[in-house]
């Protein structure tokens, strides 16, 4: 997987790893049912949007492991997901992602 720029975390509490991973599991709740996450790495947290990686626990395989998400009103929303191997430098994302990766780039 790659991930382009160096990930950029903000010392803001809400970019905390405790709250991203429920923001991550609270947005897959109803699109992935009976599925128990075993991690959320955080690849960058910045200006308002988030970008996280998903580890299902046990054998559970998540066919789109990124979630970008969005902080409205001081509450995470689902953005959008993508693949592995998603990059924010490709091209030909769809609107929504490339917006969160150009907040979290620049």
């Amino acid at each position: 997987m790659t991930t382009g720029p160096a990930a950029v975390v903000t010392a803001d509490a809400s970019c905390a790893v405790s709250t991203l991973s429920a923001a991550a599991k609270d947005s897959l709740d109803g699109k992935e049912p009976g599925l128990s996450v075993a991690k959320v790495a955080v690849l960058g947290c910045r200006n308002g949007y988030a970008r996280v990686v998903v580890r299902p626990a046990g054998d559970s395989v998540l066919a789109e492991p990124q979630l970008f998400l969005r902080q409205v009103t001081g509450a995470w929303q689902f953005v959008g997901s993508a693949d592995a191997g998603l990059d924010c430098g490709d091209t030909g994302l769809p609107s929504a992602i490339a917006t969160a990766c150009s907040a979290l780039t620049t």
